[in-house]
Order: structure tokens, then C-alpha cells, then sequence
């Protein structure tokens, strides 16, 4: 087992809804969105499953949040 600790501040945040492994395409439009405002990024992403397989089976009904802190 491991403890993360997110640090406070501002972050960027998109929803994937879909397989959790396919977010490459929702990182680049974050990426996209971040560059477009003229945020710098944080070293780390952090992604949070919402709507896992424990609440349905159907991978398509996955929702996964994506942070990466802005400055």
C-alpha cells in the first residue's frame, strides 16, 4: 500500500468517459486547453475513477476524472 498527498492549488480537470486505459486523446485536449490559457503544468496527472466496474459493467459507462495542476 501506498499514501499520496495532492498539493493544494489550481487545477486543470477533464472527464473521460469511456475505457479508463483509452485517455490519451483526453490528455491531449487538456494538454490543448492548458497551452491555449497559457497555464504552465504541474509534474503530475492524477485520474480518478468515478464510474468504475464496481458500479456498472459495461466499460463504456466508465467515467474517470484527469487533474493536472496549473500555475
Amino acid at each position: 500500500a501506498s499514501c499520496l498527498k495532492f498539493t493544494g492549488g489550481t487545477y486543470a480537470v477533464a472527464y473521460l468517459m469511456g475505457n479508463y486505459y483509452d485517455s490519451k486523446a483526453t490528455y491531449e485536449k487538456l494538454f490543448d486547453w492548458t497551452d491555449e490559457h497559457k497555464f504552465k503544468t504541474g509534474k503530475y496527472s492524477y485520474k480518478e475513477a468515478v464510474i468504475d466496474e464496481l458500479a456498472t459493467a459495461s466499460p463504456s459507462e466508465y467515467l474517470t476524472k484527469i487533474s493536472i495542476q496549473v500555475f
